[in-house]
């Protein structure tokens, strides 16, 4: 379930409608809040968007999720979508 809907999201995003692949990111992330590759593509979007206060909500999300289910950090490639929303 949550391939299909990762491929639709990345499908929406490759032809830049960025709202609409949020949405599908986010389906996924209700069915899944595990899934990390979710959450970076909502990062992207919502960095090609202009909308870095957002990105770091996600991130924030991403990084509570992980630390509190899995005892885990996000990976190198979360992170640097973080620091991109901070960079001018």
């Amino acid at each position: 379930f949550n391939g299909l809907i990762r491929a639709r999201a990345e499908y929406l995003e490759a032809r830049r409608d960025y709202g609409e692949a949020i949405r599908w990111y986010s389906r996924g992330l209700e069915a899944d809040d595990l899934v990390e590759v979710l959450y970076q593509g909502m990062m992207r979007c919502q960095l090609s968007m202009g909308r870095p206060a957002d990105t770091l909500v996600t991130y924030q999300r991403l990084r509570r999720t992980l630390t509190v289910k899995l005892r885990a950090l996000p990976s190198q490639e979360s992170i640097t979508l973080a620091q991109a929303a901070t960079t001018p």
